[in-house]
């Protein structure tokens, strides 16, 4: 009787420690998925399941609204922090995810055996966590299918998976997982980003951009198109002795510093 009583116990012991586990890590909602191809890529086979790649891993930045608020404050000629921006420490340290969901990657990491040698953190705030995988550990941990698919136009070749899944306990924690149903690339984009003028929606009725904007600016940017395209023709600047002008590049295209002299 003693005997079977302890077996009992010691099973009831596995699985109150057991099943949380389970639980935690088995209870999967989807994240994000196609209902198709999408446009312009087209299936070309099954990803061997021993191919390697770096997927990356975008936690949720803990303090985005203080950001975007500094932000604001910065940029208004009117405000007491107008032109105090923050230092990279001080962005680091809002774009930081809450070590809450630093933890809970990293559980989930241990769960499917990646080696700590395999993953690696941006420098700085944190945001992006780096995992050396194989398709077959990638398809394990998102509950998907892994593909090569074809882009004709620009002869690229990516490996995707239509949809992608995680435990309902990271939906709060993690923002993105790359790559994974995202099929745009640096070669398909520039290959067809400039072909035709994107169309636009108006809003505002009073504002007609199609007469305002010449046809030019179509193929070729200059500062009088940009004034045109955000309606600051008649824009004066309040504050041309700290102003300064900041542009991003993307896609391996960058400002032409000779635009930007007066008078181009």
């Amino acid at each position: 009787m003693l005997w079977s009583f302890a077996i009992i116990v010691g099973l009831a012991a596995q699985l109150v420690t057991a099943t949380p586990l389970t639980r935690r890590w088995n209870d999967v909602a989807e994240k994000h998925s196609w209902a198709e191809v999408p446009r312009g890529w087209e299936y070309h086979s099954t990803a061997p399941p021993d191919h390697m790649f770096e997927m990356r891993v975008a936690l949720k930045q803990n303090k985005i609204e203080d950001l975007i608020a500094n932000l604001m404050e910065t940029s208004d000629p009117n405000h007491i922090k107008y032109g105090k921006h923050l230092s990279l420490a001080e962005a680091e340290a809002l774009v930081a995810p809450h070590e809450d969901s630093v933890e809970a990657v990293e559980a989930w990491l241990e769960h499917h055996d990646i080696p700590r040698g395999n993953v690696t953190y941006r420098k700085g705030g944190g945001e992006w966590v780096t995992i050396r995988v194989s398709v077959a550990q990638a398809e394990r941990m998102l509950n998907t299918k892994y593909n090569v698919y074809h882009h004709p136009a620009s002869s690229e070749r990516v490996v995707r998976s239509m949809s992608y899944s995680l435990p309902r306990e990271l939906h709060s924690h993690i923002d993105v997982i790359t790559p994974t149903t995202y099929f745009g690339t640096l070669r398909s984009m520039r290959k067809t980003s400039f072909l035709q003028p994107p169309p636009v929606v108006l809003e505002d009725a009073e504002f007609d951009i199609s007469a305002a904007v010449p046809s030019s600016c179509g193929s070729t940017i200059t500062p009088a198109c940009l004034r045109a395209l955000y309606n600051t023709t008649n824009y004066v600047p309040q504050a041309t002795i700290i102003n300064k002008l900041g542009v991003a590049g993307y896609l391996q295209e960058y400002a032409n510093r000779a635009d930007l002299q007066v008078g181009s």
